[in-house]
C-alpha cells in the first residue's frame, strides 16, 4: 500500500451526519477521497469552522474546492501537470524578464501548483507572461501611445490632491510591473481627479453633492462612527472622488434618517420580528457572540440594510445548527 493509501485509510470519518444532503454528499467525499495538497489540513480547518458556525453556503463553497483540489492532485500525481500548464511554464522560463517582485508572482503561482488550484495557477501564469511581453515591447518601442498621453495629460493638468503622490507612485510601480492595466486604470483615475478638482476650483461642488452635503448637516444625527464617516467624505472631496463622496453622504444621512426614526417610532417591524425570531430561535454556535456584537454595532450607528443582513445571517445559522442536531426525546417512564 502506498503512502497516500495509507493516508486516505486513516482519514478520519465525516463530523456530521444530518447535513443538508447535498452538502453531506460534498464533506462525505472531503474524507472519502482524501488526498494530500499543500495546506489541506488549513481547507479542512475551515470547512470544519464553517459548519460549526452553521454557514452552510460557505461549507459546501470550501467543500467543493476541496474535492476540485484533492481530484486534480490524484491526476497530477498519476499524468503530471495538464499540458496547457506545461506549454505555459515553459513559456514563462523561455521569455524570462525581470521586473519587480517577479519571484513572488512565481511563487505564488507555485503555491497555486501545489494547491492543485489549476484554475488560479492559469492566471497567474497568464499575469507573468503578459508582464514579460509587455516589459519586452516596452523595452524595444517604450510605453503604448495611449498611455503616453495619459501621462502628458496628467503632467500638464496637474493639480495638487492629497493622495496625488501615492497614486503617482503606485502608477510607477505597476509600469515597472508591466502591468499596463493596472498601470492605465490608475493614470485613468489621477486624470479623472485633476479634471473634477480644476472644475471644483471654478465652479465649487457640483449641485447634487452640495445638496447631499446640506441634508448631511441638516439632519445631524450623532451615531457611533459618524466622526470617521465625516473623515472619510472630506478626505474623498479633498482627493476629488465624488462618487465615493456621494456614496458616504447618502450612507451617513440614510444611517441619521433611520436613527431619527427609530427615536420617533421605533424599529422597523421587519427588523424588529427578526430579531424576535433570532431571540425566539436562539442557539449556540461557534462566533455567535461576534454576530451578535456586530448586529448591535449595526443598530447603534442606523444602518438597517447591515442589520437586516446581520440577522438574515444569524437567522440561517441558528437554524442550520439546529437541523444537524440529534432529537431529543422524553425518557420513557
Amino acid at each position: 500500500m502506498t503512502n497516500t493509501s495509507v493516508a486516505c485509510a486513516n482519514q478520519p470519518a465525516a463530523p456530521h451526519d444530518r447535513l443538508p444532503w447535498d452538502l453531506q454528499l460534498q464533506v462525505d467525499r472531503v474524507y472519502q477521497e482524501a488526498h494530500p495538497y499543500a495546506e489541506r489540513h488549513l481547507d479542512l480547518s475551515r470547512l470544519q469552522a464553517w459548519l460549526a458556525r452553521g454557514d452552510f453556503d460557505m461549507a459546501r463553497t470550501v467543500a467543493a474546492l476541496m474535492n476540485e483540489r484533492q481530484f486534480m492532485q490524484r491526476l497530477v500525481d498519476a499524468e503530471g501537470l495538464p499540458s496547457d500548464l506545461r506549454v505555459v511554464l515553459e513559456q514563462i522560463e523561455a521569455e524570462k524578464f525581470g521586473y519587480p517582485d517577479r519571484s513572488g508572482d512565481l511563487a505564488r503561482l507555485y503555491g497555486w501548483l501545489s494547491k492543485a488550484d489549476f484554475s488560479i495557477a492559469r492566471v497567474s501564469a497568464k499575469l507573468i507572461v503578459e508582464r514579460q511581453t509587455a516589459l519586452r515591447v516596452m523595452a524595444y518601442r517604450g510605453l503604448p501611445s495611449d498611455l503616453v498621453a495619459a501621462l502628458d495629460d496628467i503632467a500638464a493638468n496637474e493639480i495638487a490632491y492629497p493622495d496625488r503622490q501615492a497614486a503617482l507612485k503606485r502608477l510607477e510601480e505597476w509600469l515597472s510591473r508591466g502591468d499596463l492595466m493596472m498601470a492605465r486604470s490608475i493614470a485613468k483615475t489621477i486624470g479623472a481627479r485633476q479634471r473634477t478638482l480644476r472644475l471644483v476650483a471654478r465652479h465649487g461642488l457640483p449641485a447634487e453633492l452640495q445638496e447631499l452635503m446640506q441634508q448631511v448637516e441638516d439632519g445631524q444625527w450623532e451615531y457611533p462612527g459618524r466622526c470617521d464617516d465625516m473623515q472619510r467624505l472630506r478626505v474623498n472631496l479633498a482627493n476629488g472622488d465624488h462618487s465615493f463622496a456621494r456614496a458616504i453622504a447618502s450612507t451617513v444621512i440614510a444611517q441619521q434618517q433611520a436613527l431619527r426614526r427609530m427615536a420617533d417610532h421605533g424599529l422597523p417591524a421587519d427588523v424588529q420580528s427578526m430579531l424576535e425570531q433570532i431571540e425566539a430561535e436562539k442557539v449556540q454556535y461557534l462566533d455567535r457572540g461576534d454576530n451578535e456584537a456586530s448586529l448591535r454595532r449595526w443598530l447603534a450607528r442606523g444602518d438597517m440594510d447591515m442589520v437586516r443582513a446581520c440577522a438574515k445571517n444569524m437567522i440561517s445559522r441558528q437554524r442550520n445548527i439546529r437541523s444537524t442536531m440529534v432529537p431529543q426525546y422524553p425518557a420513557v417512564v
